[in-house]
């Protein structure tokens, strides 16, 4: 399926969800995820297919700032209930049930997030670092809003980040450093940040620098 027959896949099951019963309007949630997943994974998770499109576009709007700005929107008008659960829906479920909806949730928060700090890690797609940078805020402070407990999630996994990526930077330097998958974004290691070069490790690290520095005051409350 290309962009533009997920961008009109995803429209069209947003139709009418809030409309649904709370069973249906999750499934379909999971549904338009999946679709969200897609069109991450063919927009934005390769960054050479990224750095040629925008150096095609010549200046104007690519098809990768197209897909930002369509999640940006989704997130901004619709976020409920394929960004995050309401906590009515939350509270109305059954422990295990809950446990599955939220790992659904955080699974894809994850790959989405993974995908815009490898965007933000990468000065040759800078053309896009804004609109990442203000669709993963955004995304933070939806979820802090309107759930806080897997707004905690969110933000063990960018202390987590940190730790990693700081843990590679002592182990290596600038002739030691090879290839390695930062899985912190994932609970089964499906979902890697691949680091090749020493260079790329520190924008990672100052990518991660920069999140915690956006959600410090909460990290200090929030996290034991």
């Amino acid at each position: 399926m290309d962009t533009e027959q997920l961008l009109n896949t995803i429209v069209s099951d947003y139709k009418n969800i809030l409309s649904l019963p709370t069973d249906d309007q999750l499934n379909q949630a999971r549904k338009i995820r999946e679709s969200l997943n897609q069109l991450i994974h063919h927009r934005l998770s390769n960054i050479t297919n990224v750095k040629n499109e925008i150096s095609k576009a010549k200046g104007q709007s690519s098809q990768t700032q197209t897909v930002l700005n369509f999640i940006h929107h989704l997130i901004g008008q619709f976020p409920y209930p394929v960004f995050v659960p309401s906590t009515s829906q939350c509270n109305n479920m059954s422990g295990e049930k809950r446990s599955e909806t939220f790992t659904s949730y955080s699974d894809f928060l994850y790959y989405f997030m993974a995908n815009l700090t490898n965007i933000l890690s990468s000065p040759d797609v800078n053309a896009i670092h804004d609109d990442a940078w203000k669709l993963l805020c955004l995304l933070h402070q939806l979820i802090k809003t309107k759930n806080i407990c897997l707004y905690k999630i969110l933000l063990k996994k960018s202390v987590d980040l940190f730790v990693e990526l700081s843990a590679v930077s002592m182990r290596h330097d600038q002739d030691t450093m090879g290839e390695v998958s930062v899985t912190v974004f994932s609970n089964n290691s499906k979902v890697g940040l691949n680091i090749c070069t020493f260079e790329k490790l520190e924008q990672f690290q100052v990518v991660a620098s920069n999140i915690l520095k956006e959600h410090l005051a909460d990290i200090f409350q929030l996290i034991p």
